[in-house]
This record gives C-alpha cells, structure tokens and sequence, in this order.
C-alpha cells in the first residue's frame, strides 16, 4: 500500500479512534501533545488533517501517529497501513508454526489476567447487567472485567508485563493504571485451548472509546480453535455477536466437531489452510 493510497483510505477520525480521542461537535478535542485545559487542536475530516491553535502542529494521518508514537516515519506509516487494512497486521503464518516457547511468557501473563478479570466479573454487578442487555447469559460465558483497581496488588514483574501486553499504562501521575477500565474482557484462544488475546468493551457510556485491544497482532480464535473435523466454519462480524450466535438454541445444533463458530478477522487463516472448506 502506497502513501497516497493511505492516506486516500485512512480517516483521521480512524486514527484518533486508535488513541481513544474524539473530537467534540465542532471538531475540537485538547491536544495530547502538550498540556491542554481546552480543546485547542482542530480535526478536519474532509482533508484528514490537524491542526492546533495552542502549539502550532498540524499534518496528516501519519504525522499525527508519528507525533503521538514519538517514532519513525517508517514505523508511522506500517501502523498507518494497518489501521487502513486491519487484516495487514494479522499473522497468515498457520498458528500450528508458531513458536510455542515465544508465546508462553505472554500465555502465563494472560492466564493470570484472565483470572483475576473473572473473579473480579463475578463480583461486579454491572458487568452482568451489561452481558444482559446484549441478551446473553453471563452464567453460560467466559467472560472477564477489569475496573479502576485492576493490577494495582501486582508486583513489578507482572505491572511491567502488563504494560508491554498493554492491559495496562502510564497515568500522568506516573503510576500503573488499568488501560481497559471499566471493560467487560472476552478471550480469543489458541489450538491448545489456551487465552492467547484479549477484547475489551467498555460499559461505561461516557466513555471516548468502547473498543480496547492488546498492543501487537491480534491472535487466537474466539470463542475457541476449531476441532480438527472442522469443515464448516461460520464466521461473524464480531465477538458479541459469535456469542451471541452460540447461545442461541439454533446455534447449539451446530455444536458438533464438523461446525465451528469464529470471527470474520481471522479469515485470511481459514483461507491460508489450503485444501479445506471454509
């Protein structure tokens, strides 16, 4: 993908999606690249620039990535390129190939979320009544949450890992806070059954962003890896509505080894595996 076709593709309210930033009505939002009592910098979404009336920087897609990453060019326009293909970043290589010693520090370190995240959703009474309302029976579901105290008895070792996972970041007071406050988690699996990602929906409805994901590749298959007689899969748009399909008394006809349920992002692995039905 070329640069002009990025940012011919790429919307500025996109990228500040990524960054849990929406601007207001009249497409102000205070700038994060310095200390901003009011909304100073403007989003003009007919070009898909910026601009700040406080401290003066204004470009495109990229240039604001590469601000707000403090990195390279380059690396600015790779993440710009998966915000305008979202299937750019994800791993065509067949999940049976990766590298299980490279996954397993990250396994442990999501296994202990995934703990802690579902101890703290059966305790909580507004996670459930959120899992209602999506008309699905939180008793039936692996389903996590995390709220404002999340992480905060770790030790160092598993704060630190956290912030690399990116369950967790940097308040401006320098402390460890959670980075999916207040969200309901669902757990995307490997082939061993194992929690390999994680998606987090908010449930706060004044909240800026309701979509909150791990930093790096989007891994596994939600709600699991489909068996090995698997020759029919049924993909979905989104992980609410897999669950939502499995719970339904249709869907559970469908729970047989030759039927499997998943999301409609992991499709370009299905159609890796060459010489199956999808």
């Amino acid at each position: 993908m070329e640069i002009r076709d990025i940012k011919s593709h790429l919307s500025i309210l996109t990228v500040l999606s990524s960054y849990n930033l929406k601007p207001n009505r009249n497409s102000m939002l205070k700038c994060p690249f310095h200390k901003d009592k009011d909304p100073s910098l403007k989003i003009y979404t007919h070009t898909n620039t910026f601009n700040c009336f406080g401290c003066g920087v204004n470009g495109d897609t990229i240039e604001f990535i590469q601000l707000k990453e403090k990195c390279t060019k380059h690396k600015a326009i790779e993440k710009a390129k998966s915000l305008a293909n979202p299937l750019h970043n994800i791993n065509h290589m067949p999940m049976e190939k990766q590298e299980d010693k490279d996954l397993l520090p990250r396994i442990a370190v999501l296994s202990k979320i995934a703990q802690d995240s579902k101890a703290s959703f059966k305790r909580t009474a507004k996670a459930k009544h959120y899992i209602r309302s999506r008309k699905l029976d939180p008793d039936k579901m692996e389903v996590g949450y995390i709220g404002t105290d999340f992480g905060r008895t770790w030790n160092k070792q598993l704060k630190e890992s956290g912030l690399q996972l990116g369950i967790l970041k940097e308040s401006r007071q320098n402390t460890v806070v959670p980075k999916f406050k207040n969200c309901v988690l669902f757990f995307t699996k490997n082939e061993k059954g194992q929690i390999i990602d994680i998606y987090g929906r908010s449930i706060n409805p004044g909240a800026e962003g309701k979509h909150f994901y791990l930093s790096g590749k989007h891994q596994g298959i939600y709600p699991c890896y489909p068996h090995a007689k698997t020759t029919r899969i049924i993909l979905t748009e989104a992980i609410i509505d897999c669950a939502t399909l499995e719970q339904r008394e249709a869907a559970l006809t469908y729970r047989q080894p030759s039927v499997a349920l998943a999301v409609l992002e992991m499709l370009p692995y299905f159609q890796h595996k060459k010489g199956e039905r999808v």
